[in-house]
Order: structure tokens, then C-alpha cells, then sequence
């Protein structure tokens, strides 16, 4: 199946990487920096998605973000029950702020901490509630992510490569549904994908430590489905959620297109993304990523602090450069060919 699939993605863009790739190194950038500075946009841009989905979930569980610090919903035991009861309007209708460095986790430790900086989130929606207990809310609309807060700033914790942004923008499309029992007894599910289309990349500054500035367009397809689960019944408390990273479209919408289809398995979409490095001694060279991952992490509140345990599953990520398509890489076998981590 992996060599059909690759095969298959390698298709669709041969001709891109005929017409506008060069396999010289005469701008002394050689494949090993080109995967690294590519991935490591990518990664700034998913991590950005994550971090405005994560403060989207605040932003439907605290009652005046961001006024207080910020929370994760792992942290919604220590609220009061009238805060802990998630408001989806606000989930489509308050502006605010993201602070990166107060987005944490269940022990209060940085969510993103490889990620610094502002960003605006501008919502635009709708929410309904059931009647009349409240108790199965649904929200539709958009977020759009706007980098006019200073630099976001990325370190990519496999090679220490450095990205940045400072200007742009993205928009961020949902579909969330969330079902209340009890104070600690609900779940949570919010579909997001993000379209950047060709004619509005998104640009970022890549550079290592002592080397030349690099810009680094990107523009593709991400969704991800997050279902998060809180259960305190008996011996179980727990806050359990499942991310999934695919190039399916949100509930109702269409996958992010035909090239990211597996010819084996059609149900299989890939989360893809085209980055363009810009070079002074060649025009550019293109690298395209395609991505799918499930990850699954449970904080057991049993255990004081509160542990989490992570499993990954069906970590896919498959790489063309100019001259060569290869993969499919996890985290761990990229790191060993290419010297980068990747966010998928």
C-alpha cells in the first residue's frame, strides 16, 4: 500500500516539480536544509492551528478570555460550575488574543513550547442550544488566525532552525458539537480545517544560526477532528482526547482534494502542504509534505500532578523534493534522515 500511495501522490506533481524546481545546489542549500526549513514553516503554521484551536476551546469554557490566564479544558475541574458548562457563542462571536506563552497544560507547563509570541483569533458564527436544559450545544462558523500582534516565532526542537512571522493571515473553518452531563461528565468535538490557497501563501523567515535569512511560502490543506472527552465516574478521572489529522474536509465539506486520495484505501485523505523556498542564486525550490496522524492522550486526575499518556498511531508523512519522493516517515525516522522534527 505504501508504494501505491507514493507512487500515486508522486504523480500529481510531477509536472509542478518539473516546471518550477532545480536540483542544483549552487544556492548552497542542499537537501537536508531544504526538508528542514520547509518542515519547519510547516510546523510553525500547525502549531499555530493547534494553538488557536486550543484557545478556541477557552474560549468556549472561560467565562472573559483573556482576562484570566489561560486554561486548557484539562483544567476545567478547577473552575466553578457555572464556568465549567461550555458556551459555544463565544466560541463564534469574541475576539481575542492568543498569548502562546500562556496557553498550558494540566500542570500548568507550556502547551506550544516551541512557539512564542501574539496572534489575533477574529470568530464569526453561530451557536445553538438545546432547550431548555442547555445540555447539547452546536456551533458552526470560522476563526480567522491574524499575525498583527508582533512576531510568532518557532524553534524547531530537532535542529534549532529558526521560523518566524510577523504579517499574514489564515481562516480557520469549524463545526463543533458539545454534550454536557455533569460537572465533570461531557464531550467535546470540534472539526477545523484550514485552506490556504495558492494565490495567498503564507510567508515565514527560516534560518539556522549564522546563515542567511530564507523566506518560505506555503499554501494546502489541514483538518483535524478533536474529540475531548471528560469521564470522573468511580475509579475513573479522566480527561481523554483523540486528535486526528487528515486532509478530510469538516462535516459537510469535501476532502481537501483528489491528489491527497489513496488509490488503495479511498476513505485515506492526506493533510498537504507546498512550500516554496525563495533563493537568490535559483528561482526556488518547492518541497511538498503530505501528513495523517492519530494521536490519542489521557490525563489520568487520579494521580496528583495529573499524568498523561500519549499513543500515536498511523503517523504517515511523505516527502517530495526536487528530484525525489520518499516515505513514509514518523517523527523519529525523520529526525534520523533529516535532522528535523515535524508537527503534522
Amino acid at each position: 500500500m505504501v508504494r501505491t500511495r507514493a507512487a500515486h501522490l508522486l504523480g500529481t506533481l510531477l509536472v509542478l516539480l518539473a516546471a518550477g524546481c532545480h536540483s542544483d545546489d549552487s544556492s548552497g542549500l542542499d537537501t537536508q536544509i531544504q526538508v528542514q526549513y520547509c518542515n519547519a514553516a510547516e510546523s510553525a503554521n500547525n502549531q499555530c492551528i493547534d494553538a488557536a484551536v486550543a484557545a478556541l476551546i477557552l474560549a468556549s469554557t472561560d467565562a472573559a478570555p483573556p482576562s484570566d490566564p489561560v486554561r486548557t479544558l484539562s483544567q476545567l475541574r478547577l473552575l466553578p460550575q457555572p464556568r465549567a458548562r461550555a458556551d459555544l457563542t463565544r466560541l463564534v462571536s469574541s475576539p481575542f488574543i492568543v498569548t502562546l506563552n500562556q496557553l498550558l497544560d494540566a500542570n500548568g507547563n507550556k502547551m506550544f513550547p516551541a512557539l512564542s509570541g501574539s496572534f489575533s483569533i477574529l470568530p464569526s458564527g453561530s451557536a445553538v442550544t438545546s432547550w431548555p436544559t442547555g445540555s447539547n450545544q452546536q456551533a458552526v462558523g470560522t476563526a480567522t488566525v491574524v499575525f498583527n500582534q508582533g512576531p510568532v516565532n518557532y524553534v524547531d526542537p530537532g535542529n534549532g532552525a529558526f521560523s518566524s512571522i510577523s504579517l499574514g493571515s489564515f481562516t480557520i473553518a469549524l463545526t463543533s458539537t458539545y454534550t454536557y452531563t455533569s460537572l465533570n461528565n461531557w464531550t467535546f468535538t470540534l472539526d477545523t480545517q484550514v485552506l490556504i490557497p495558492q494565490s495567498s501563501q503564507v510567508t515565514w523567515s527560516v534560518y539556522s544560526s549564522g546563515t542567511v535569512v530564507h523566506t518560505v511560502t506555503l499554501y494546502g490543506f489541514r483538518h483535524v477532528n478533536e474529540v475531548e472527552t471528560r469521564t470522573n465516574a468511580g475509579a475513573i478521572n479522566h480527561l481523554q482526547i483523540v486528535r486526528t489529522v487528515d486532509g478530510n474536509g469538516i462535516p459537510g465539506d469535501g476532502p481537501g482534494g483528489a491528489a491527497q486520495i489513496d488509490p488503495s484505501n479511498p476513505s485515506a485523505f492526506f493533510s498537504s502542504w507546498v512550500d516554496t523556498i525563495d533563493i537568490i542564486a535559483n528561482p526556488v525550490y518547492i518541497n511538498s509534505f503530505y501528513r495523517t496522524e492519530n494521536t490519542t492522550t489521557t490525563w489520568d486526575y487520579t494521580l496528583t500532578p495529573a499524568v498523561a499518556t500519549q499513543t500515536i498511531a498511523n503517523q504517515e508523512i511523505f516527502l517530495f523534493v526536487p528530484g525525489a519522493h520518499t516515505g513514509p516517515y514518523s517523527d523519529a525516522s525523520l529526525l534520523a534522515d533529516y535532522g528535523t522534527l515535524a508537527t503534522n
